[in-house]
Protein backbone atom coordinates (compact mmCIF):
# COMPACT_ATOMS: atom_id res chain seq x y z
CA UNK A 1 0.00 0.00 0.00
CA UNK A 2 2.56 2.85 0.73
CA UNK A 3 3.87 2.48 -3.00
CA UNK A 4 0.19 2.30 -4.70
CA UNK A 5 -0.49 5.62 -2.07
CA UNK A 6 2.96 7.42 -3.46
CA UNK A 7 1.86 6.71 -7.01
CA UNK A 8 -1.43 7.93 -5.89
CA UNK A 9 -0.32 11.14 -4.12
CA UNK A 10 2.47 12.01 -7.18
CA UNK A 11 1.04 11.21 -10.13
CA UNK A 12 -3.02 10.59 -9.89
CA UNK A 13 -4.27 13.13 -7.59
CA UNK A 14 -0.61 15.51 -7.26
CA UNK A 15 -1.53 15.84 -3.41
CA UNK A 16 2.14 15.59 -2.81
CA UNK A 17 3.50 14.57 0.80
CA UNK A 18 0.04 15.88 2.24
CA UNK A 19 -1.85 13.90 0.23
CA UNK A 20 0.53 10.49 1.31
CA UNK A 21 -0.02 11.40 5.20
CA UNK A 22 -3.79 11.69 4.46
CA UNK A 23 -4.28 8.51 2.11
CA UNK A 24 -2.24 6.31 5.10
CA UNK A 25 -4.27 7.96 7.71
CA UNK A 26 -7.02 6.95 6.23
CA UNK A 27 -5.82 3.46 5.74
CA UNK A 28 -5.43 3.34 9.28
CA UNK A 29 -8.77 4.62 10.18
CA UNK A 30 -9.88 1.80 8.50
CA UNK A 31 -7.68 -0.39 9.93
CA UNK A 32 -8.76 0.69 13.60
CA UNK A 33 -12.48 -0.17 12.74
CA UNK A 34 -11.98 -3.41 11.52
CA UNK A 35 -9.62 -4.01 14.14
CA UNK A 36 -12.95 -3.05 16.43
CA UNK A 37 -15.04 -5.59 14.49
CA UNK A 38 -12.98 -8.56 14.71
CA UNK A 39 -13.26 -8.15 18.36
CA UNK A 40 -16.68 -8.94 17.99
CA UNK A 41 -16.74 -12.17 15.84
CA UNK A 42 -17.22 -15.20 18.05
CA UNK A 43 -16.04 -17.73 15.61
CA UNK A 44 -13.59 -18.06 12.82
CA UNK A 45 -14.52 -19.60 10.18
CA UNK A 46 -12.80 -20.19 6.30
CA UNK A 47 -15.76 -18.63 4.92
CA UNK A 48 -14.77 -15.19 6.64
CA UNK A 49 -11.60 -15.64 5.75
CA UNK A 50 -12.05 -15.70 1.75
CA UNK A 51 -15.55 -13.25 2.21
CA UNK A 52 -12.71 -10.58 3.70
CA UNK A 53 -9.85 -11.36 0.88
CA UNK A 54 -12.59 -10.73 -1.93
CA UNK A 55 -13.88 -7.59 -0.71
CA UNK A 56 -9.99 -5.89 -0.02
CA UNK A 57 -9.05 -6.78 -3.32
CA UNK A 58 -12.03 -5.35 -4.84
CA UNK A 59 -12.14 -2.45 -2.66
CA UNK A 60 -8.69 -2.12 -3.48
CA UNK A 61 -9.08 -2.41 -7.18
CA UNK A 62 -12.69 -0.08 -7.05
CA UNK A 63 -10.20 2.40 -5.00
CA UNK A 64 -7.58 2.73 -8.49
CA UNK A 65 -10.85 3.49 -11.17
CA UNK A 66 -12.56 5.92 -8.60
CA UNK A 67 -13.83 9.01 -10.30
CA UNK A 68 -14.55 11.15 -7.69
CA UNK A 69 -11.67 12.10 -5.36
CA UNK A 70 -13.72 11.60 -2.43
CA UNK A 71 -15.16 8.10 -3.21
CA UNK A 72 -10.97 7.27 -3.72
CA UNK A 73 -10.64 8.64 0.09
CA UNK A 74 -13.84 6.35 1.23
CA UNK A 75 -12.61 3.40 -0.48
CA UNK A 76 -8.80 3.94 1.27
CA UNK A 77 -10.85 3.50 4.62
CA UNK A 78 -12.85 0.16 3.05
CA UNK A 79 -9.28 -1.22 2.23
CA UNK A 80 -7.99 -0.37 5.71
CA UNK A 81 -10.92 -1.90 7.28
CA UNK A 82 -11.04 -5.07 5.12
CA UNK A 83 -7.34 -5.43 5.55
CA UNK A 84 -7.16 -5.64 9.35
CA UNK A 85 -10.53 -8.17 8.89
CA UNK A 86 -8.42 -10.60 6.88
CA UNK A 87 -5.37 -10.39 8.60
CA UNK A 88 -6.33 -11.17 11.98
CA UNK A 89 -9.15 -13.76 10.07
CA UNK A 90 -5.50 -15.54 8.53
CA UNK A 91 -3.60 -15.76 11.59
CA UNK A 92 -6.46 -16.36 13.59
CA UNK A 93 -7.06 -20.11 11.68
CA UNK A 94 -3.38 -20.18 11.32
CA UNK A 95 -3.02 -20.37 14.93
CA UNK A 96 -6.08 -21.92 15.43
CA UNK A 97 -5.28 -24.91 12.93
CA UNK A 98 -2.31 -25.69 13.73
CA UNK A 99 -0.62 -28.28 16.54
CA UNK A 100 0.13 -26.64 19.61
CA UNK A 101 3.39 -28.65 19.53
CA UNK A 102 4.79 -26.99 16.07
CA UNK A 103 2.38 -24.01 16.30
CA UNK A 104 5.96 -21.26 17.09
CA UNK A 105 7.31 -22.64 13.84
CA UNK A 106 4.48 -22.26 11.71
CA UNK A 107 3.78 -19.33 12.87
CA UNK A 108 7.31 -17.70 12.13
CA UNK A 109 6.53 -19.27 8.21
CA UNK A 110 3.84 -17.68 8.27
CA UNK A 111 5.19 -14.33 9.83
CA UNK A 112 8.20 -14.83 7.28
CA UNK A 113 5.84 -14.85 3.99
CA UNK A 114 3.76 -12.13 5.21
CA UNK A 115 6.69 -9.70 5.86
CA UNK A 116 8.65 -10.86 2.49
CA UNK A 117 5.62 -11.19 0.44
CA UNK A 118 5.05 -7.29 1.41
CA UNK A 119 8.56 -6.54 0.51
CA UNK A 120 8.78 -8.59 -3.02
CA UNK A 121 4.95 -7.01 -3.05
CA UNK A 122 6.39 -3.21 -3.17
CA UNK A 123 9.17 -3.75 -5.55
CA UNK A 124 6.46 -5.50 -8.01
CA UNK A 125 3.98 -2.75 -7.07
CA UNK A 126 6.59 0.39 -7.89
CA UNK A 127 7.42 -1.51 -11.35
CA UNK A 128 3.64 -1.72 -12.22
CA UNK A 129 2.87 2.38 -11.14
CA UNK A 130 6.16 3.55 -12.70
CA UNK A 131 5.34 1.81 -16.03
CA UNK A 132 1.88 0.97 -16.10
CA UNK A 133 0.74 3.92 -14.00
CA UNK A 134 -0.96 3.95 -10.41
CA UNK A 135 -4.66 2.85 -11.87
CA UNK A 136 -3.36 -0.80 -13.16
CA UNK A 137 -0.81 -0.77 -10.41
CA UNK A 138 -4.36 -0.97 -7.77
CA UNK A 139 -5.93 -3.25 -9.78
CA UNK A 140 -3.21 -5.57 -9.80
CA UNK A 141 -3.04 -4.90 -6.33
CA UNK A 142 -6.87 -5.55 -5.92
CA UNK A 143 -7.83 -8.34 -8.49
CA UNK A 144 -5.25 -11.08 -7.25
CA UNK A 145 -6.46 -11.35 -3.98
CA UNK A 146 -10.18 -11.11 -4.74
CA UNK A 147 -9.13 -13.85 -7.50
CA UNK A 148 -7.51 -16.01 -4.98
CA UNK A 149 -10.74 -15.74 -2.80
CA UNK A 150 -13.35 -16.48 -5.19
CA UNK A 151 -11.07 -19.77 -6.39
CA UNK A 152 -10.71 -20.61 -2.82
CA UNK A 153 -14.84 -20.25 -2.88
CA UNK A 154 -15.26 -22.69 -5.87
CA UNK A 155 -12.80 -25.03 -4.59
CA UNK A 156 -14.67 -25.39 -1.62
CA UNK A 157 -17.90 -25.14 -3.16
CA UNK A 158 -16.96 -27.97 -5.48
CA UNK A 159 -15.62 -29.69 -2.42
CA UNK A 160 -19.18 -29.49 -0.48
CA UNK A 161 -17.29 -27.48 1.94
CA UNK A 162 -18.91 -24.08 1.08
CA UNK A 163 -22.51 -23.22 -0.23
CA UNK A 164 -23.43 -19.96 -1.59
CA UNK A 165 -27.10 -18.85 -1.21
CA UNK A 166 -28.34 -15.74 -2.72
CA UNK A 167 -31.47 -14.22 -0.98
CA UNK A 168 -34.11 -11.68 -1.30
CA UNK A 169 -33.45 -10.52 2.63
CA UNK A 170 -32.47 -7.07 1.80
CA UNK A 171 -29.59 -7.10 4.31
CA UNK A 172 -28.23 -9.98 2.84
CA UNK A 173 -27.90 -10.26 -0.69
CA UNK A 174 -25.00 -13.23 -0.88
CA UNK A 175 -24.50 -15.54 2.20
CA UNK A 176 -20.96 -17.98 2.19
CA UNK A 177 -22.22 -20.75 4.68
CA UNK A 178 -19.35 -23.68 5.51
CA UNK A 179 -20.58 -26.42 5.97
Amino acid sequence: LPVLFTASAGETYDSGAAGYGLYSSLAALGAVIGSLLSTMRRTVRVRSLVFTVIVYGLVTAFAGVAPWYPLFLGALIGIGLSRVMFGASAESLTQLSTNMSIRGRVMSIYIMVMVGGQALGGVLMGWIAEHLGATIAFAVAGLMPALAGVTVAIILARRHQLRIRFSLHPRRLVRIVQI
